[in-house]
């Protein structure tokens, strides 16, 4: 019982900064980005979903699923559409093919190191 209550506290995280990107993105006039040769807004996106990619790696490793990667992919992708696509009705704003594109790079990039991170704990520890 205590091993479920523990996987399933992992879900919380993922569902708060899930909430906090929904809240982010709902703000109808964000504030203007200076000038750069990296569009910040750019920035902004890959770090919000690599943090989500690397949640849902984390909690579905941690729940014991089946290949964690292929799930966080699948589920921060499917968020990161659906985030662009719920964009579209609020004021001022609109769905951008390339944040969506940064999204999905930004969850892959969350995962595979959140994983390589694992796995190199498991090459290092001393239990068998």
């Amino acid at each position: 019982m205590s091993t479920m209550r523990c996987n399933l506290g992992l879900w919380p995280p993922v569902v708060g900064w899930a909430l906090v990107i929904f809240v982010l993105n709902s703000i109808p006039n964000p504030p203007a980005a200076p000038p750069g040769p990296v569009p910040i807004d750019k920035v902004v996106h890959f770090v919000e979903y690599c943090v989500l990619g690397a949640l849902i790696y984390r909690a579905a490793r941690g729940a014991g699923w089946r290949r964690p990667i292929a799930w966080a992919l699948a589920l921060g992708i499917s968020y990161g559409a659906l985030d662009e696509f719920h964009q579209v009705f609020i004021p001022t704003r609109f769905a951008d093919l390339g944040d969506a594109a940064t999204d999905g790079a930004g969850v892959v990039a969350g995962a595979l190191i959140l994983s390589h991170t694992h796995r190199r704990k498991k090459v290092g520890s001393l239990d068998p």
